[in-house]
């Protein structure tokens, strides 16, 4: 997925326009469009944050696509480590942001932010979704419209999908630090 493809479809799963995200960003709805259609190519720091603030996705992530851009894709150096792990993407809940076949890399030594990108167990189930703090718990969120989010409550220790409540476990196994796009 490119970041123009990210930013787009984020923006509209949000119900935002362009003039809406632009206003929050402070640039104008012609620089969207560019960043959406990827006439620009590279967008700066400063814009990456306010973009991943607006449309609720993690900087990290944004930052490693818009560095993708311009094709710079080894995973750094300081990534890899003891605790560092890779899953491999098996279906497509995170489309259209991650495909079946695409690797994640992730850390459990990052701090968790809202609308990043987890690795969560729930039950016996390894998901990655995009995460939510709620009062009382998580809500799990898939990038693909076509699954439900998930409600997890840590008071009393349920999950809720669809209105249907039932017991579960839940680990938040780490944050999504890099990805690479299956070839």
């Amino acid at each position: 997925m490119h970041l123009s493809d990210l930013l787009r479809d984020k923006r509209q799963q949000l119900g935002m326009t362009m003039e809406q995200v632009a206003q929050i960003v402070g640039v104008s709805r012609a620089t969207i469009h560019r960043w959406e259609s990827g006439i620009t190519k590279k967008i700066s720091s400063e814009k990456i944050a306010l973009l991943a603030e607006a449309l609720e996705l993690s900087v990290g992530m944004l930052h490693s696509l818009n560095s993708a851009e311009v094709n710079v894709a080894p995973l750094p150096k300081p990534l890899i480590g003891e605790t560092t792990y890779s899953l491999l993407v098996t279906d497509d809940s995170m489309i259209p942001f991650l495909y079946p076949g695409d690797t994640v890399w992730f850390s459990p030594a990052e701090e968790i932010q809202k609308g990043d990108i987890v690795s969560v167990r729930v039950g016996n189930q390894l998901l990655i979704r995009y995460i939510h703090p709620q009062s009382n718990g998580y809500l799990l969120v898939p990038a693909n419209h076509h699954h439900s989010p998930i409600t997890i409550n840590i008071t009393d220790g349920t999950m809720e999908i669809d209105s249907i409540s039932t017991q579960t476990t839940f680990v938040i196994e780490g944050k999504a630090v890099y990805y690479q796009r299956k070839i």
